[in-house]
C-alpha cells in the first residue's frame, strides 16, 4: 500500500490508476490542440497516463520551450542527451485546474518561440 501524509489529502490509493488515465487523456487532448496550432514547434505528443513526452523538431526548439516553461513556473525534464523530447510527469493528485494552467503556459511558450526567428533558420 502507498503511504501519503494526511495533510496532502491523500487518504487512499483507490482510483489513482483511473485518475491517471482520465487526467492523462485530458492532458494529451490539450497538448494535441496545441500541436495543431503550432506544428512548427510541437512535432509529436505521446504518453501513457500522466507520463507524457513532447517531441520537438530540433534540440534548440526543445530548449526554447523548456526555458519558456521554466520561466513560467512549470518544471519539465529533457531526455538523457538532448531536449528534442521533453517529459512532463505531474503527480497523480494534480487537479484539472493545474493541468489547464500548464496547457496555457505551454501555449504561451510556443507563441514566444514562434517569435524567435533564429529557431527556424
Amino acid at each position: 500500500q502507498l503511504a501519503c501524509p494526511l495533510d496532502l489529502g491523500c487518504h487512499s490509493v483507490e482510483g489513482l490508476c483511473e485518475q491517471a488515465r482520465e487526467k492523462g487523456d485530458y492532458f494529451m487532448a490539450g497538448f494535441r490542440k496545441i500541436k495543431e496550432k503550432y506544428p512548427k514547434i510541437l512535432s509529436q505528443v505521446r504518453g501513457l497516463g500522466l507520463m507524457i513526452g513532447l517531441e520537438f523538431p530540433t534540440n534548440e526548439i526543445g530548449y526554447a520551450i523548456s526555458r519558456g516553461l521554466f520561466s513560467r513556473g512549470v518544471l519539465v525534464a529533457g531526455t538523457l542527451v538532448n531536449a528534442k523530447v521533453v517529459r512532463i510527469e505531474p503527480p497523480l493528485t494534480i487537479s484539472y485546474e493545474h493541468l489547464d494552467i500548464v496547457l496555457v503556459k505551454l501555449e504561451e511558450s510556443c507563441a514566444e518561440a514562434m517569435r524567435q526567428k533564429e529557431l527556424f533558420a
